[in-house]
């Protein structure tokens, strides 16, 4: 607890490296209100290449400048992974994290929300740096979610953005230009949301889609997936999460120990922590197409009234309903009840359904 007397943990110096982990970093303030000086960030200031910081939780933090959170200015080398980013606030951008001429930097597997700026990110700026962000979730923070500019390179992967203020992406509109690769991503509004004007290049890749997230509870700040998030097995084919299947999109993926190939369906089940097993139901069509990833899979669905929306994926599997009488999909007329979009064939099967309230 930093007490609010300054930034709370300072990494320096030029030789070796460092490690910080396991900790929580919180009532930091940054006193600079322009570059210069050690005391710029509220809750971390770095300058010291190859450091890691892992396993953080970093909330309330602020500064009276850029990066509310972590300031980052390194010659090479510097990971972020595995922490909590939340409600940091700058008075410039970077709320939650505000790197600038680094290269090598790596920011994995990390949760981004609450955080906030006024002059342009929100959660994550990047300033004349190279940088990857690979399964984060950057969501709900009060200015864009990521701000770059200044001449740097950006890769990313199996990322949601969600539900920022303003735009998800956007480039900053001076000094330079900012080139961005995305791929296997989750972006609210796709290109929609990015905002380039000019000031560089995207290259959209393959994979990146536009779905609602479905986490368990945003509103209490549970970001994990539901079982019925489509950010499930999105990933890239050849990155895998720790129980082996498909890398999901985010932070957190929703590990499954059950393979199939049989998936189970019924009113009572589960979408929190149901495995799609015969005792262990989803409790969503939706959530049992997610994990029906292998061709020739078959979704079994218990009579009862399913309220959603199902994209098969591409999936060449079997949904087959108990009997068409008693096992309905209500779309709720919230668009096409059942989409077949992705380049399924004729082994993709849907059976014993009724189909009801669609709206084109």
């Amino acid at each position: 607890d930093g007490n609010q007397a300054g930034t709370v943990v300072k990494i320096m110096g030029s030789s070796g490296s460092a490690r910080l982990e396991s900790m929580t970093i919180t009532n930091g303030v940054g006193e600079n209100t322009y570059f210069g000086g050690d005391d710029y960030a509220g809750g971390i200031f770095i300058d010291k290449g190859g450091t890691v910081l892992n396993d953080l939780y970093l909330y309330s933090n602020n500064s009276n400048g850029y990066a509310g959170g972590i300031y980052v200015n390194v010659s090479s080398g510097f990971t972020l992974s595995n922490s909590i980013i939340k409600d940091n606030i700058a008075a410039g951008d970077g709320g939650g994290i505000y790197v600038i001429n680094s290269t090598d930097i790596n920011i994995i597997n990390n949760l981004f929300y609450g955080n906030g700026g006024s002059n342009g990110g929100g959660a994550v700026s990047i300033q004349g740096t190279t940088a990857d962000i690979n399964n984060c979730t950057i969501t709900n923070n009060q200015d864009n979610g990521l701000f770059l500019g200044i001449g740097s390179t950006v890769t990313m992967r199996e990322t949601a953005l969600y539900n920022n203020l303003f735009y998800q992406i956007k480039y900053r509109q001076n000094n330079g230009t900012a080139d961005l690769d995305i791929e296997y991503s989750a972006i609210e509004d796709g290109q929609d949301s990015i905002y380039i004007n000019g000031y560089g290049t995207l290259t959209w890749g393959s994979g990146n889609i536009d779905v609602e997230p479905m986490f368990v509870d945003s509103a209490n700040g549970n970001y994990n997936l539901l079982a019925s998030s489509q950010l499930i097995n999105a990933g890239h084919p050849d990155s895998t999460d720790s129980d082996g299947t498909v890398a999901d999109i985010g932070a957190y993926p929703y590990l499954n120990s059950y393979s199939g190939p049989t998936w189970y369906v019924q009113t009572d089940g589960s979408d929190t922590d149901g495995t799609g097993a015969s005792d262990d139901p989803f409790s969503s069509i939706q959530s049992a197409i997610n994990f029906a990833t292998t061709t020739g899979d078959s979704v079994t669905v218990a009579a009862g009234t399913y309220v959603e929306n199902i994209n098969f994926r591409g999936r060449n599997i079997k949904v087959a309903g108990e009997d068409r009488e008693t096992t309905i999909i209500d779309g709720n007329q919230n668009g096409s009840v059942v989409l077949f979009e992705n380049g399924e064939d004729s082994t993709a099967f849907l059976t014993g359904f009724t189909i009801a309230n669609g709206m084109a």
